[in-house]
């Protein structure tokens, strides 16, 4: 696994270090004279750089394929990820489900206290 992390990193990291030698010691390398040159400079720098960064995406495939603590404890944290995220919805459906239950017991309320006006009105009018 050691010898695979060391030759990824060294393919990663080599073409920009050798990049910047070339700048240092060869300083008219920067002197762009035509359009197709700086568009070759700076593809060229950007290629490099793009693969020294990729360096980090590749380190955890690595390791995920190499090592069996570091696959046990991701599946350990995509676990607890999971069960959070249904912690969260379960808390989510349940403060709906009350609001509903809510809504439900007020329309009772409200139609209870209708019914008890309208029965309250026609013994007033009745009463007339």
């Amino acid at each position: 696994m050691l010898i695979i992390i060391i030759g990824v990193f060294t393919i990663c990291w080599l073409p920009i270090q050798l990049f910047n030698i070339l700048i240092y010691f060869k300083s008219n390398f920067l002197r762009v004279d035509s359009e197709f040159k700086y568009y070759a400079f700076v593809g060229s720098y950007f290629f490099c750089h793009w693969i020294s960064m990729a360096h980090s995406f590749m380190n955890p495939i690595i390791y995920s394929f190499m090592s069996k603590n570091f696959r046990s404890d991701m599946k350990m944290i995509f676990a607890n990820i999971y069960h959070y995220c249904r912690w969260i919805n379960n808390l989510n459906q349940h403060s709906i489900n009350n609001n509903d239950n809510d809504d439900k017991k007020n329309k009772m309320k409200r139609k209870l206290n209708n019914n008890n006006m309208d029965k309250k009105q026609g013994i007033i009018i009745n009463n007339l």
